[in-house]
């Protein structure tokens, strides 16, 4: 039987593709050459400057519906020679099967052409580095079976375009909603049926040339998977600048822990504009201006930054460069929400307006406004950062105290708004049910007086 130990190998290009030419019908040699030009430089945000200290366990065959999907819908019609299964490959920073040293797995498709060869990505994020920054990502808990042994890890799916089948758009969505799928039990969309679900405008479906945001839309739809849609062209002549309703839409979704379709406008090498889009799936943890981004084609980071990979942190200013009046967000909202974010903004500034204390904080300098936080999360979640987390102000307070109490014991909906404001030690935090009318003129703040907590409330993965 053989030992753990001769299980790992170390994770180099000459390991790798001697494992993979078992498998797939390209000479060694020439692997060699296309992973380093293909595969290699897109695992670097996995691996980074470590590289010589990383091992691997090879897996030949695991079953992946993506792939066999693919090969269902195009692939069992060409001359390319494919097997529906991929090759799983399983990276440790120390060769031992324990989760603490588990890095993620990226799985290989079974098909002689190394471009279109890498198929999926699964980062454990909280061993995963982006030199030295702390990052806050959306995750959801998988495990994985290795040799008998089950290892969990937080993770988000990152799955690759072929650009036949599947371009940026097909891929963030197949991507998006299999994160939605384990995280909040929405429907998994599937290749297999993506065509079948959309009709504007289609044209030939393989090559793929992508889809429109309207298309994107209908497959939505189509799945009931509620989304959101911000576009430029419907919000011309606004009070703030398009870039700024673009920084605070963007900043409200990522804090929701809720992932974005950003659509793009990228120079290509003819220095043409050309429609992209990229996911943003979190942020830095020191500073929020800097997301993280995965780019399933890695356009947009090579053509604008010079970066070879697929995931990265990207500063807004480095973002809002390239928004301009084809740009859009896609992003899921929530069923029962019916009071949407610039509603909810409204309903808070009617608050603050209202509201002595906060004015008089604010006039003190002792709240910044400017710093205010909105999101929605599961009530669940909020009932548990109240509990755990907030304390009361200097010393113990019997009205807050009760507050609290009284809103443990509160029915509320599944998914409620989310308002922090940030203040002098701390923060205040403010709570209000989603699902009244915007126009309604019933209270729908939840607490009946500011909550202040030491602690600021998350729903990402701090890593």
């Amino acid at each position: 039987m053989q030992k753990k130990k001769e299980l790992f190998k170390k994770f180099n290009r000459t390991n790798l593709a001697r494992d993979i030419s078992h498998a797939v019908s390209i000479k060694e040699n020439i692997l060699r050459k296309e992973i380093k030009e293909y595969i290699w430089p897109r695992l670097d945000f996995l691996h980074g400057s470590n590289k010589e200290k990383v091992y691997y366990i090879f897996e030949e065959s695991y079953t992946e519906t993506e792939w066999k999907d693919m090969i269902s819908v195009h692939y069992i019609n060409t001359s390319y020679n494919v097997k529906n299964t991929v090759m799983r490959v399983h990276l440790f920073g120390l060769p031992e099967l324990k989760s603490d040293y588990y890095i993620g797995f990226f799985t290989l498709r079974k098909i002689d052409e190394t471009q279109i060869m890498l198929s999926y990505i699964f980062p454990n994020w909280n061993n995963i580095r982006n030199e030295g920054q702390k990052l806050c990502v959306m995750s959801y808990k998988k495990s994985v079976h290795i040799m008998g042994k089950e290892l969990w890890f937080h993770t988000y799916p990152l799955f690759v375009q072929d650009n036949i089948t599947v371009a940026c758009s097909q891929a963030d969505i197949i991507s998006l909603t299999l994160y939605l799928h384990h995280k909040y039990d929405y429907r998994r969309i599937r290749i297999l049926d993506l065509n079948k679900s959309f009709s504007f405008r289609k044209k030939k479906l393989f090559p793929t040339a992508g889809l429109s945001p309207t298309q994107m839309i209908e497959i939505f739809n189509s799945y009931d998977i509620p989304i959101g849609y911000f576009a430029t062209a419907e919000h011309s002549g606004k009070e703030l600048s398009l870039t700024e309703i673009y920084y605070n839409y963007i900043d409200y979704i990522i804090e929701s822990g809720l992932p974005i379709i950003l659509g793009m406008s990228i120079k290509n090498f003819e220095e043409r504009q050309q429609s992209h889009v990229v996911q943003i799936i979190g942020h830095t943890q020191q500073n929020r201006d800097e997301y993280i981004i995965y780019d399933d084609s890695g356009y947009f980071l090579k053509n604008s930054l010079n970066i070879s990979g697929f995931v990265a942190t990207v500063t807004w200013e480095q973002l809002k460069e390239h928004l301009d009046k084809k740009s859009f967000i896609l992003y899921p909202i929530h069923e029962k929400v019916y009071m949407m974010y610039d509603d909810f903004k409204k309903a808070f500034d009617h608050l603050f307006r209202n509201s002595l204390e906060l004015v008089n904080l604010e006039g003190k300098g002792l709240l910044d406004r400017n710093k205010t936080r909105y999101l929605l999360a599961d009530n669940r979640i909020v009932k548990r950062y109240l509990k755990d987390k907030v304390l009361p102000i200097d010393k113990p307070n019997e009205s807050l105290n009760e507050e609290i109490y009284r809103l443990l014991e509160l029915d509320m909906p599944h998914y409620v708004w989310l308002c922090e404001v940030k203040i002098e030690g701390g923060f205040f935090v403010f709570i209000a049910d989603p699902t009244l009318w915007k126009l309604t003129k019933k209270n729908i703040f939840y607490n009946t007086i500011p909550i202040f907590s030491n602690e600021h409330f998350g729903l990402l993965n701090y890593i």
